[in-house]
């Protein structure tokens, strides 16, 4: 990861960082975003944010999911949101602005934050700037930030609501950033895959020594989800 990008405080972020490493394929990127491979590749060629060689890192999944909340939500054109991250790299002096505590998306659009003063919108000058705690309240739901403001966890599948389930999580220094049930380092595709085989709730309730309810909602929201995308 290139020197420059530092949280605010001026801490590096460390070289080895899990979060920058390749785990996923592109097609699997696409399945826990719910993002086209092709537009991820697409906007990495564009210069909105930076993949290894080999695959997709956890930052990109944040990366891209930040990018199709603003195109999808505030209808902002392309060139409009790379003039907007060409700006934030220029200003925040980092290679990866979409990784900055300083930067933020709400309803649609880039905001630059500032310590004294309401955040400056990006992608459209002029419009009516949206006070902190709008910010706030409209902030992605599907991570977690760590105290460098950085992501650290990962909701990647929906409930029945459309909601993020909080059942199943990944974190890249757990299980290798597989998708697992939340506080455990049970891969859900593996428990899922021996329900699938036969075993009951039950059963794998009492192998795995983990309660039978949380279990069984996040074994369906999985297969659900898996359905949906297949």
């Amino acid at each position: 990861m290139h020197a420059a990008m530092q949280p605010e405080g001026g801490t590096p972020i460390p070289e080895g960082d899990a979060r920058n490493k390749p785990y996923f394929w592109l097609a699997e990127a696409e399945r826990l975003t719910r993002i086209k491979s092709a537009k991820i590749r697409r906007w990495q060629r564009y210069g909105l944010f930076d993949m290894p060689e080999d695959g997709v890192s956890f930052f990109n999944l944040w990366e891209a999911k930040l990018v199709h909340d603003i195109r999808t939500r505030g209808k902002i054109a392309l060139h409009r949101i790379l003039d907007g991250i060409e700006y934030l790299k220029r200003k925040l002096h980092q290679d990866r602005p979409l990784l900055s505590n300083k930067f933020c998306s709400c309803l649609g659009h880039l905001y630059l934050k500032r310590e004294e003063s309401e955040p400056i919108c990006i992608t459209e000058p002029g419009r009516s700037q949206t006070s902190s705690h709008e910010l706030m309240k409209h902030a992605m739901k599907f991570f977690e930030i760590d105290a460098q403001g950085l992501p650290e966890k990962f909701y990647p599948y929906l409930d029945a609501e459309g909601a993020p389930f909080k059942g199943i999580s990944m974190r890249p220094n757990y299980s290798f950033g597989r998708p697992v049930l939340d506080g455990t380092g049970i891969a859900i595709e593996v428990i899922a895959g021996f329900y699938a085989a036969g075993d009951s709730f039950e059963f794998l309730a009492d192998a795995y020594e983990i309660p039978l309810s949380p279990m069984q909602a996040a074994i369906e929201c999985y297969l659900k989800n898996v359905k949906k995308a297949a």
